[in-house]
């Protein structure tokens, strides 16, 4: 696994600026990506191992992504982008749905 973004950047992470919709679209997207329910689980484990957190559950194997995004500390929403990809690349899935519409193409 890959250094988690927090590690690697950030000196002072309880100091970084947050902004609530900032929050919110980065839980609509890492909702998108883990749309299956074995994704959300991959992820789930990731965010228990990696930062020491939990993710909401909605109970029998459904979890509550958007939720744990909009509550997380500055540092785990930040790391938690990189252990999505890390739950795509688990499954094989594709890395360049990632981008947003407007993101330039390879």
């Amino acid at each position: 696994m890959g250094t988690l973004y927090s590690r690697k950047h950030l000196v002072e992470p309880r100091t970084a600026n947050d902004s609530n919709r900032a929050r919110v679209r980065l839980g609509a997207w890492a909702s998108e990506m883990l749309n299956n329910k074995k994704l959300d689980h991959i992820f789930a484990q990731a965010v228990a191992a990696e930062l020491g957190k939990a993710v909401p559950s909605y109970g029998m194997g459904a979890y509550n992504v958007t939720g744990f995004f909009a509550k997380c500390e500055p540092r785990d929403m930040l790391d938690s982008i990189t252990l999505v990809a890390h739950a795509l690349q688990a499954r094989g899935g594709n890395l360049k749905r990632m981008r947003g519409p407007n993101s330039p193409t390879e």
